[in-house]
């Protein structure tokens, strides 16, 4: 069961177009307070890294980015089923794999390499939030097969991410103090600013803190973070460089650990 193409698309823009308008908002309030929350470069590059990854979802139709869902659905043992009950397990196990896969992400440098570039932003504001990916447009539907596998509703785990994408971006933001109540409970900026600290290794929850906290990654922010970023200041005005740069000094030491090893074994072979 899969939304239509229109559908979906439909539910992308509506939750850009109020994206868009919580960044004017959060721009103007820390204007009025005096804040420098917006910095030209990193705002530009997370706008155009952000128009990227819409042109792949408006041109990608959805059945190629569900393929592998749909194609890994066929053999389920059982189908979880569909309806209002069916949908909220899903969101609920999807939302528990998004952490791992998010955790992993930074724990293995192949993921990493994807990864890097949403956190290579020294700043941190709602339009970070949209600085994600391309690749992951394309590896988001082979990442979640298990899920699939386990008999839930293809459809249903692709909107399942859609939300928990959209619930993180409020996240994103240094204008929110702590939020009584649902601290440690949900994602909220203050845990979310403590996972773009450099180095970060905690809080990597989409949606659900209860991840963190059962597998000892949950950190409470003490005081409002003011550091973001890889530990590095990229300078490029080139968002496809940005985009790839991980990738590419990944396969580049890739590729010197592979010759290291070639050199070593003909060396040992002439020493033979």
């Amino acid at each position: 069961m899969l939304p239509t193409d229109t559908s979906f698309k439909v539910i992308l823009i509506a939750l850009s177009v109020f994206h868009v308008a919580l960044m004017f908002g959060e721009y103007y309030y820390s204007r009025k307070r005096a804040i420098v929350v917006y910095t030209f470069r990193e705002t530009l590059m997370n706008i155009l890294i952000s128009m990227g990854n819409n042109l792949i979802n408006t041109i990608l139709p959805l059945g190629v980015k569900s393929f592998f869902l749909v194609w890994a659905f066929q053999f389920a043992p059982w189908n979880v089923g569909t309806g209002v009950g069916a949908f909220i397990v899903t969101f609920i196990v999807t939302d528990f794999f998004y952490y791992w896969q998010h955790r992993l992400n930074h724990e293995l440098d192949i993921l990493w390499a994807v990864h890097e570039v949403h956190h290579s932003s020294t700043d941190l504001n709602l339009s970070t939030g949209a600085r994600t990916s391309w690749i992951m447009a394309f590896l988001g539907g082979i990442l979640y097969m298990p899920l699939a596998l386990l008999g839930f509703q293809p459809g249903y785990i692709m909107v399942s991410l859609v939300y928990i994408l959209f619930l993180q971006w409020w996240c994103h933001t240094r204008v929110i103090g702590q939020v009584p109540l649902i601290e440690g409970v949900i994602n909220t900026p203050a845990s979310h600013r403590l996972h773009h600290h450099p180095n970060s290794r905690r809080n990597y929850a989409g949606f659900l803190m209860i991840w963190d906290r059962i597998f000892g990654t949950y950190v409470p922010e003490k005081k409002i973070t003011q550091r973001f970023g890889i530990g590095e200041e990229i300078t490029s005005f080139n968002p496809v460089w940005i985009t790839f740069r991980g990738v590419f000094f990944y396969l580049k030491s890739l590729i010197s650990k592979l010759n290291a090893k070639v050199f070593r074994r003909n060396d040992a072979s002439v020493e033979s």
